[in-house]
């Protein structure tokens, strides 16, 4: 009996697993496999062609949310607002009154939170959120404030987070700029595959890590032990034969490491560090990877 419940449950997986690599024709199928840069203009298509309201509300909320996801608040606002308009409900109607906050628009995002907190049946449950708004825009009418938030040279109009400060003069961040590693497009995003990129502070010039640090994967979230001799982080697998959620892990195995990253360098200048990579692979997407430094002048595999 085992054996057969094995069987079954194998073939099921090989066919939820074909599917999953099958090229996605509709929006609904793009934005369940959070393929949101491909979803947007098929829905956008199946939002003109759809024959009643209601099913044009729901097809808004998901663009709203598509545009939500990829930080477009602007377009997400409007498409929440045609959800709503749609008949979607009162889900669309918060997700429009976070969006107007998160624009900055708080004297619209006070009016919607009243506007739901009336709709729900309870006028201050949202009362926290419009205390928040007014905060907001007695702290824009000071003239002289204690402190504001500038762009840095190296920045980009991709997407750029997860910093972790290295040595004194260094910064390693996450990035999907058009220097990342390989030709793929993130069907999430619709911009490359993210890597890890190391800034020099003083002078603002910013390169890319090498292998085994960054590939055609999306890379990101590095941080470091405090001697320098470990370093974890994030590597995110797709491709037409993965599941899209990680639910286990496997034990590590080791990656045969390419030349050390330019970063390592700047610590030694006359010797070579070794790297030893080791690769959780998951049932998934995500696998937290370590690289490990040896001695210098050898390489560890």
């Amino acid at each position: 009996m085992t054996r057969w419940l094995s069987l079954i449950t194998l073939l099921l997986l090989m066919f939820s697993l074909q599917g999953y690599g099958q090229k996605i024709k509709d929006g609904n199928t793009a934005f369940d496999r959070k393929q949101y840069h491909i979803a947007i203009p098929l829905l956008s298509k199946s939002y003109e062609k759809a024959p009643t309201r209601l099913e044009k509300g729901k097809i808004a909320f998901k663009l709203g949310e598509c545009h939500r996801i990829l930080t477009r608040d602007e377009q997400a606002a409007d498409w929440y607002q045609k959800a709503y308009d749609n008949q979607y409900g009162v889900d669309a109607l918060r997700e429009l009154a976070f969006c107007q906050k998160r624009l900055e628009r708080y004297e619209e995002a006070k009016e919607t939170f009243k506007s739901l907190g009336i709709e729900i049946g309870s006028p201050y449950e949202y009362r926290r959120e419009i205390n928040t708004c007014d905060i907001a825009m007695g702290w824009k009418k000071i003239q002289t404030p204690e402190f504001r938030v500038t762009l840095l040279e190296f920045n980009t109009q991709a997407a750029e987070y997860a910093p972790s400060l290295y040595n004194d003069k260094e910064l390693v961040f996450t990035s999907d700029r058009s220097s990342s590693t390989g030709e793929g497009v993130y069907g999430w995003t619709g911009n490359k595959f993210s890597d890890l990129f190391v800034v020099n502070l003083e002078n603002q010039t910013v390169r890319n890590f090498s292998q085994p640090w960054n590939s055609d994967d999306n890379e990101g979230a590095i941080s470091f032990t405090a001697n320098y001799q470990e370093a974890y982080f994030t590597r995110c697998s797709g491709g037409k034969k993965k599941t899209p959620i990680a639910r286990s892990w496997s034990a590590p195995c080791a990656i045969r490491p390419g030349p050390p990253p330019n970063p390592w360098s700047s610590r030694s200048p006359t010797s070579t560090t070794a790297i030893r990579a080791f690769l959780w692979m998951a049932n998934g997407f995500i696998s937290p990877v370590t690289i490990r430094m040896a001695g210098a002048g050898t390489i560890s595999t």
